[in-house]
């Protein structure tokens, strides 16, 4: 959605505060007694309460996505860069050309030979 912090804690907040007021209409209507249009209500601020939630978490997701997004692109870039095939990606040690595994660390060289 809009991969907004702001947007997910306006959310969150609206649909706490809606079940808030549909936790004080329910007591009003459980101690004080009503007809249909207040149960009407109830079940509105309810629906309109589930989808704000609804939206929060969607957004919070969207957060999460951009979070593992942002990892992916640095992760790229770094496998992008030169290795030499000379050193061992692990300890750094100096491999010697005919070597498939490192003598300090037992790594494997990348790329194997």
């Amino acid at each position: 959605m809009f991969k907004s912090l702001g947007i997910f804690y306006l959310c969150a907040v609206l649909s706490w505060a809606l079940a808030f007021v549909i936790f004080i209409l329910s007591a009003d209507l459980f101690f004080n007694g009503g007809d249909i249009n207040d149960e009407v209500m109830i079940c509105a601020f309810g629906v309109t309460a589930c989808a704000f939630g609804i939206l929060a978490r969607i957004e919070q997701t969207s957060l999460k996505d951009r979070s593992v997004s942002d990892k992916e692109d640095i992760n790229e870039t770094a496998t992008d860069s030169f290795i030499d095939p000379n050193k061992c990606r692990n300890c750094g040690n100096k491999l010697q050309p005919d070597q498939n595994f490192c003598e300090q660390c037992g790594a494997q060289r990348t790329p194997p030979q």
